[in-house]
Order: C-alpha cells, then sequence, then structure tokens
C-alpha cells in the first residue's frame, strides 16, 4: 500500500473545508480535532494539521485506501475520487505530468517543519 504524499495533503486539505472534522473523527482523531481547533484559526490550516497528524500517528497505515475509506463515511465521495483513486493519485505520486510549479510545492512542504503553518508550507513565506 502506498503512502500519502504531502503534496495530497494540502490539496486535500484545501479541499475539504469544514468537512476536516467529521473526517477526523473517522480517522480516530477525536481528542486531536479540538486541540487542532483551538491551536489554529483557519480551516484549511486545521485540515491539514489533522491531515498531517493521521499521517504521523500511523506510518504505513495512512495510505490512500485508509484514507478513501473515511472520506466516504463522511460522506465525499468526489474527494474519494479526486485523491484516493485514479489518475490524481499517480499523476502526484508518481511524477507523470508534474509541473514545475508541483514539484516546488513538494520541497517546499517537505522542508516545513510541524512549527510552520500551512501557509509557510504553501507559499513558502514565513509570516
Amino acid at each position: 500500500m502506498e503512502s500519502i504524499a504531502t503534496i495530497s495533503l494540502i490539496n486535500l486539505a484545501l479541499d475539504l473545508s469544514i468537512d476536516w472534522k467529521m473526517l477526523g473523527r473517522y480517522l480516530k482523531l477525536h481528542q486531536e480535532v479540538s486541540s487542532i481547533c483551538a491551536d489554529y484559526e483557519e480551516v484549511a490550516e486545521q485540515a491539514y494539521r489533522m491531515l498531517q497528524l493521521w499521517r504521523g500517528k500511523n506510518g504505513t497505515q495512512a495510505t490512500y485506501q485508509a484514507l478513501g475509506k473515511a472520506l466516504k463515511q463522511v460522506p465525499r465521495n468526489d474527494l474519494v475520487e479526486d485523491y484516493c483513486i485514479g489518475k490524481n493519485k499517480d499523476f502526484l505520486d508518481q511524477g507523470e505530468g508534474t509541473t514545475p510549479l508541483d514539484e516546488e510545492m513538494e520541497k517546499l512542504a517537505l522542508a516545513s517543519s510541524p512549527e510552520n503553518n500551512f501557509e509557510t508550507a504553501v507559499a513558502g513565506t514565513d509570516r
């Protein structure tokens, strides 16, 4: 099973919106959802932190299959199709058809430390 690329987490966080809380609960991050809400103000940042935490806690078990299963329960089948099956997952993780911007965003996301915020990971600038 494939682990989830950071760029996928960033893009998913942007698309997830307020459904991130429900997804977090389906991913068994019940207590963490409240902490994330208290620590971060913006919804995209909250969603990204939850996904990052889930991936960190689950290691090799944090797969597209596990994420897709939880997204179906939310239900966000649109995001299952966009991020967990088909060409988008392959496109992002195998590097086929990536643009320089995609590659740069991946580098920035990987270089960002847990202390950096979502905007830093995406924009590559400190606030």
